[in-house]
């Protein structure tokens, strides 16, 4: 027995890699009422979500053909990372990563935030060719501007190339506030004048003889006393 998969034209290349089958027959029992039996082993390890058709065409020697017709369903995989940031309000902070295709070529990539919506977060470019697997690799940057106090800012990045994709975590936030220490605060208001300052308000005082005054004063009361 031969087989053979047939993919659909927009899903062959990744399929090429993802996908493989092999047909093992089973033992003839020796009855042409029941006829040959074979089993086919379906090998499917995608990259990215995708869903699809894909036949398999089982060819005998004598002459015989069958049709199979395989429905394949692969969803969204759990994120490969989390990215945080952290920025003031209003304004914005910017990270960066390489990434490179999963293969030893270029491929032509998209890159999207969910929910689309939002507009803290931001990716450059959001379009380009990925550098092929063992290079440096392509810079990606992430911009996060917080617009609004006390919200939790969380998205996800959404990579995909035409066999691949990846998924990341976005988590933004503000600074942490830490108040000073205690000790490490240092008084800002002078209490005590310092002598300088002392001896140039002494300088400009009018001096004035408390001994004479008090003598003064007390003549006064003696002279009324006399009359």
């Amino acid at each position: 027995l031969d087989l053979k998969l047939v993919f659909a034209p927009d899903h062959a290349e990744a399929l090429g890699r993802s996908c493989s089958v092999t047909i093992e027959a089973l033992p003839d029992k020796g009855s042409r009422s029941e006829g040959a039996e074979a089993i086919l082993h379906l090998e499917f390890a995608p990259l990215r979500p995708i869903r699809t058709t894909v036949q398999a065409l089982v060819t005998h020697p004598a002459g015989g053909l069958w049709r199979f017709l395989l429905d394949l369903a692969a969803d969204a995989a759990e994120p490969d990372d989390t990215i945080e940031i952290v920025s003031a309000m209003n304004k914005t902070s910017t990270v960066s990563f390489h990434l490179t295709n999963q293969f030893d070529k270029p491929a032509q990539f998209s890159a999207i935030i969910l929910p689309e919506v939002q507009t803290a977060f931001v990716v450059r470019p959001n379009t380009g060719t990925l550098a092929p697997y063992g290079s440096e690799g392509t810079r990606l940057m992430l911009d996060f501007t917080p617009s609004e106090y006390g919200k939790n800012y969380s998205a996800q990045l959404i990579i995909d190339t035409e066999e691949m994709q990846w998924i990341y975590e976005l988590k933004g936030s503000f600074p942490q506030y830490q108040p000073p220490e205690a000790e490490a605060v240092e008084g800002k208001v002078e209490t005590h004048i310092s002598r300088d300052v002392e001896e140039s308000l002494s300088y400009y005082r009018p001096q004035r003889n408390y001994a004479k005054i008090n003598t003064q004063a007390v003549k006064k009361h003696d002279r009324h006393d006399a009359f």
